[in-house]
């Protein structure tokens, strides 16, 4: 009977969060033009079509099953890089489901695999953002977040079956690292 209850409980927990999380969402799709940096599109965009069209060497994998992670990152010369990123989601082709785009700053978690682009030049933008950017241009530019803490902006679209993401992490004031995320949930 405890075990039950237990379930009970902790499903209760699960459904108040996934509820908490969706009311703060923003009720519309996010058009493909937000998800899109450098041409690569979130849920259309393949890590082999990123890799053939950046000339990287390598797509790199960890993990299995729902912890897999199949990336490639690439470092300009300023020292930001940016990460294509594919997990269980992406089926067996692979369909880039996270951009992670990081300042010198904020160094993607995985920065050991960053492999030297002379492809990256210029600013680096997703939905209106790009890295250097106070909060206050951020909200202007991009209008009311879904999330707002000290040091974080998010931006969360849920529509029927779909979910995608833009979160932005600020220190002393300005974006160094934007990460963009699309998840079909069918």
């Amino acid at each position: 009977m405890n075990k039950i209850i237990m379930i009970l409980t902790l499903s209760s927990l699960f459904n108040l969060a996934m509820a908490e999380d969706a009311k703060d969402s923003i009720a519309k799709k996010q058009p493909d033009n937000e998800l899109t940096v450098l041409g690569v599109m979130i849920g259309k965009t393949t890590l082999n079509e990123v890799k053939d069209k950046f000339k990287s060497k390598e797509i790199y994998h960890e993990g299995d099953a729902g912890a897999s992670l199949y990336a490639i990152c690439l470092k300009a010369s300023n020292g930001a890089t940016i990460a294509f990123e594919s997990g269980e989601m992406g089926g067996a082709e692979h369909v880039v489901n996270a951009i992670s785009v990081n300042s010198p700053q904020a160094p993607y978690i995985l920065s050991k695999i960053c492999e030297k682009s002379s492809a990256i030049k210029g600013k680096i933008t997703l939905h209106k953002t790009s890295l250097g950017m106070s909060p206050d241009i951020v909200k202007r530019l991009t209008g009311k977040p879904s999330k707002q803490t000290a040091d974080t902006i998010e931006y969360r679209y849920e529509l029927q079956n779909t979910i995608s993401t833009l979160t932005i992490e600020f220190k002393n004031s300005m974006s160094t690292q934007f990460t963009a995320t699309k998840v079909e949930t069918n």
